[in-house]
């Protein structure tokens, strides 16, 4: 949705010539920004258990397992809320 309150991650994937490089946190840090200046909530996407970390060093929540079945796989369901005071 256009105006959500929350915008909706559905993939983020750097392509393997360029992992490790920083591009991941560079995408992460502009996408949390476009949505702040939005005006939105916060962001929310799922996850497989190794990207945990990943996603909670930008101040996600884990909010457990999903109930997406997508690929057969177990996804998490992840959190950001922006402190909308600033």
């Amino acid at each position: 949705m256009k105006n959500g309150k929350y915008q909706a991650v559905f993939g983020l994937d750097v392509a393997p010539e360029y992992r490790n490089k920083g591009f991941s946190v560079l995408l992460m840090n502009t996408l949390v920004s476009e949505a702040k200046s939005e005006k939105r909530q916060g962001v929310i996407l799922t996850c497989k258990k190794h990207m945990l970390p990943f996603y909670e060093k930008f101040g996600f929540q884990n909010k457990g397992i999903s109930e997406s079945i997508h690929g057969g796989a177990e996804w998490y369901d992840m959190i950001l809320k922006f402190d909308l005071s600033d």
